[in-house]
Formats: C-alpha cells, structure tokens, sequence
C-alpha cells in the first residue's frame, strides 16, 4: 500500500511539473495574462535565430479566434516584433482559466515574417497555420518546439 502510495506521488509530481513547463498565462477579469512573458521572450528569440532571423520578440499577446474553416474557437500566444515584421504564433489549450502550450495536438510553432500586415491564422481541418496578408507576399515558417 505504501509503496502504491508512493508511486502515484511521484507520478503526481511529474505530471504537475510538465504541465506547470507548459503554462502560459492565465484569464484576468477582462483580458489574459502572460505569465512566463521573460522565458518565452527568450525561447521565441532562440527560434528566430535558429531561422537565420534577426528580429526579435517585443510583445506577447493571448487571443482568441476562429477556425477559417469551422469556425470553431481557439487561443494562441502572439509574439509580434518591435516594427511588426515578424509574427509568432502558437496554439494553446484553456484548461479553466489557465493557458498551455498545446504540446500534444498541435506542437508547431509559426513564424510569419517579410510583411508588416500578416497575421498567423490557423484552420484545424488541415491541421495548417497560413499567414493572411492583404498586401504583400509573406514567408511562412513552421517549427516544431518543444
């Protein structure tokens, strides 16, 4: 008994420190919070470097949108650059009224870059992040980031 005891505690402790890793942010009275806005800055950076990208990440953003074909609802951080030439995004998960990274379902990271007006749009039937640009021709970078 003891012993089973002790081993749902550990994998108590696990599962809570992985999904603790994963925390993003959580819902204020009228708006949402990015909690670890310093490490995900620095990991999002990292990124944009490893794709030969110089810009780096200025502002951190929760949001909600619409599938472009289900128009099912669905968060997502927005990391947008000081001049607005580079957009990140990825999908999370609401659990209550705290945000995760979606690790599990969707684990991809994307970063719109080379327009000024381009947003990450995602559309779960293709399983697809696109960049919308009304104007000029955007170059799309999916990572995957764990």
């Amino acid at each position: 008994m003891k012993t089973s005891l002790l081993i749902f505690g550990f994998a108590l402790v696990l599962v809570s420190c992985a999904t603790t890793k994963n925390l993003v942010g959580h819902a204020g009275k009228d708006n949402f919070i990015v909690d670890s806005r310093d490490e995900i800055k620095s990991r999002w950076n990292q990124l944009l470097l490893n794709n030969n990208l110089r810009e780096t990440i200025a502002q951190l953003d929760i949001l909600p949108a619409n599938d472009t074909l289900n128009k099912r609802r669905y968060y997502y951080l927005l990391g947008k650059s000081a001049n607005d030439s580079i957009k990140m995004a990825h999908r999370l998960i609401r659990r209550g009224g705290k945000f995760y990274f979606d690790q599990k379902d969707y684990p991809l990271t994307v970063i719109c870059h080379g327009c000024t007006d381009a947003y990450p749009s995602l559309s779960f039937d293709t399983w697809g992040w696109s960049c919308k640009s009304l104007n000029t021709e955007c170059i799309k970078s999916v990572v995957v980031s764990r």
